[in-house]
């Protein structure tokens, strides 16, 4: 595993942990307090944008795009 999540929401504890498939595609299977299971699948689309899916055990389905700025050193 390259990360390990666990963190605490309204129904109790969820954990999850997911590996890099590739330099630039993360997986990460998991489940919530409630023991539905998740996926979550990051895609590394430039160094500054990320496309992330989510796919939950009762069909309910999700992606958003991260954008994220580096600021320069001086």
């Amino acid at each position: 595993l390259d990360r390990i999540d666990l963190r605490q929401d309204a129904e109790g504890l969820a954990l999850a942990g997911g590996r890099y498939l590739t330099r630039r595609v993360y997986e990460e299977l998991g489940r919530s307090a409630l023991g539905e299971a998740q996926t979550r699948v990051e895609w590394q689309l430039t160094p500054d944008l990320t496309l992330i899916t989510s796919f939950a055990e009762d069909g309910e389905q999700r992606a958003s795009l991260r954008w994220r700025e580096e600021e320069e050193a001086h």
